[in-house]
């Protein structure tokens, strides 16, 4: 059986991140990428409080090695440039020369809330900020970070798959789709072209399960 690192590092601690925001009853996605059509940026996490009846949407940058200042503004000129609030800046450890109240000072000229998770047993402290619900159940986070796990590692063999022309077709068609759920529609503001979208991709593959 799979069993994920008590010490999550890069991608597992995006999915950490996702998990803990997940288990507290808001709409999650991870991984959004802007193309046009190439890659220009990519979003860790977005979480939506859908109880918040404007439903804004709040993007979440996860560093846990290295990162310097420069991260900080990047970030912060991807939330201008997609119009979206400042957002969270999450990170485990901080850079070199700079202590916490340091990078809160320049994090609040910014607008941008620092989730300084140094402590992973004490999570409950870095999420407050936030004024989210605390999970009614004490698994949740686990099962919602190995459902992470899990997509990635589908997406992963997505592209295997593809590499290795094995099901080529199938699993570029699933890979395709998993793009325009994550990416494309994210960034279509227009509803209708939201469903259009989506009903336009059913069309073409009636006769999957």
């Amino acid at each position: 059986m799979a069993r994920l690192s008590d010490n999550p590092d890069e991608l597992e601690l995006e999915d950490f991140v996702a998990a803990h925001l997940q288990s507290r009853g808001v709409f999650v996605e991870t991984g959004v990428t802007a193309r046009d059509p190439q890659d220009i940026l990519e979003l860790d996490i977005v979480w939506t409080d859908y109880r918040d009846p404007k439903f804004i949407r709040h993007a979440v940058e996860v560093k846990s090695g290295k990162w310097q200042l420069g991260d900080l503004f990047k970030f912060f000129g991807w939330t201008r440039y997609l119009s979206l609030p400042s957002g969270q800046f999450a990170c485990r450890r901080l850079p070199e020369r700079l202590n916490v109240d340091v990078v809160k000072r320049i994090c609040d000229r910014m607008d941008i809330e620092l989730l300084y998770i140094d402590d992973l047993h004490n999570v409950t402290a870095h999420f407050t900020s936030l004024q989210l619900p605390e999970p009614p159940l004490d698994w949740l986070p686990g099962l919602w970070r190995f459902s992470y796990w899990a997509r990635r590692r589908l997406m992963t063999l997505l592209t295997a798959a593809i590499q290795h022309q094995t099901c080529p077709e199938s699993a570029k068609a699933a890979k395709d789709y998993a793009k325009l759920v994550n990416d494309a529609i994210f960034f279509e503001p227009d509803v209708r072209a939201r469903v259009a979208l989506l009903f336009e991709a059913h069309q073409k593959h009636l006769n999957w399960p």
